[in-house]
């Protein structure tokens, strides 16, 4: 489990925050936007680097949740598995943005 905590906004994130609230607050249906939002402003987040979450495994997100203000979703942690091992470690993830 993780949280991703804004540094500093700047132009990526506020339009992050732009899209989510024009969004209602439920599940989000297409997770792609979301995704490449993110994306591009996840250098900014603290607390990814201890985890070694990075913007290249953002499309493996899951289960993406508005709940205004916060961002939720679940990642498989594919470095998390053992030699042999059929499955990945999930992670839920939260920001807000």
């Amino acid at each position: 489990m993780g949280t991703l905590h804004a540094v500093r906004e700047t132009p990526a994130s506020a339009l992050l925050k732009k899209r989510l609230c024009e969004l209602r607050a439920d599940e989000v249906a297409d997770r792609g936007p979301v995704a490449a939002l993110l994306a591009g402003c996840s250098y900014e987040f603290g607390g990814s680097d201890s985890e070694r979450m990075h913007a290249g495994k953002l499309g493996r997100m899951e289960m993406v949740r508005w709940d205004m203000p916060v961002l939720g979703f679940r990642i498989e942690r594919h470095e998390a598995m053992g030699v042999g091992s059929t499955r990945a470690e999930l992670q839920d993830w939260w920001r807000r943005p």
